[in-house]
């Protein structure tokens, strides 16, 4: 199997690339581009970083791919928030968001992304009906380094409460959680993901905490996973 040599205009990643044929029990190797592996079936076994004008295989740079399932946790982060909160959108609840640490992501890997709070409480609602104030819990996601502001809402979840708060008990557990795959088209970079709740009802009048108990533990936490390829 030989590498393919570095173009004249600008550096280029390849991957070394394993098709897969599971009915005939049969699998071959090749060199080729992120774009020409994002057609095919079957997985990535080593990236390579081909220099510009690179001829020779020790000019090139080779990552090798960890297939692993479960591989492991990238990053763990917890957050307190007792405070009464009235944001009613993703982008209003930036400043009270629960990030990652920033994370690397893999050309080709799958990810797993979850956010916990162990005791979300509805505070009030308009007219003291619970149905009138749903909240939203989400992940979203940007490059590391980036303003807060820049963050893109992946998944959400909706969910009621059977008890309008205020200072009593009225806690709930919500999670929200988003699995997916970084394209083997894509680039290696950091990103920071984050973890989110608001409410869904527009009108004043809906007051919530993010957590309001003393559970054990962190009462919000958020975890990012690499699962393999």
């Amino acid at each position: 199997m030989q590498a393919n040599p570095g173009s004249g205009t600008q550096p280029r990643e390849d991957v070394v690339w394993c098709d897969t044929n599971p009915d005939e029990g049969t699998f071959q190797l090749s060199v080729m581009t992120r774009a020409q592996a994002a057609t095919r079936s079957g997985i990535p076994l080593v990236w390579i970083t081909v220099p510009q004008n690179a001829n020779v295989a020790t000019a090139m740079s080779l990552r090798p791919v960890d297939a692993a399932v479960e591989r492991r946790l990238m990053s763990y982060a917890g957050r307190n928030d007792t405070a009464i909160r009235t944001g009613n959108s993703f982008n209003a609840a930036q400043t009270y968001e629960c990030p990652s640490d920033p994370v690397m992501m893999e050309p080709g890997q799958w990810y797993r992304v979850r956010y916990v709070t162990n005791s979300a409480q509805l505070v009030a609602a308009p007219s003291g009906f619970r149905e009138n104030g749903e909240l939203r819990i989400g992940i979203g996601y940007r490059v590391a380094g980036a303003g807060v502001g820049a963050t893109t809402l992946a998944r959400e979840a909706a969910f009621n409460f059977s008890y309008v708060g205020g200072t009593t008990p009225g806690y709930q557990q919500a999670q929200v959680e988003w699995i997916f795959r970084h394209s083997v088209t894509d680039t290696r970079f950091e990103r920071v993901f984050c973890g989110r709740m608001w409410t869904y009802v527009t009108s004043p009048g809906v007051q919530y905490r993010v957590n309001g108990s003393g559970l054990a533990g962190s009462p919000q936490m958020i975890t990012v996973e690499d699962i393999g390829s």
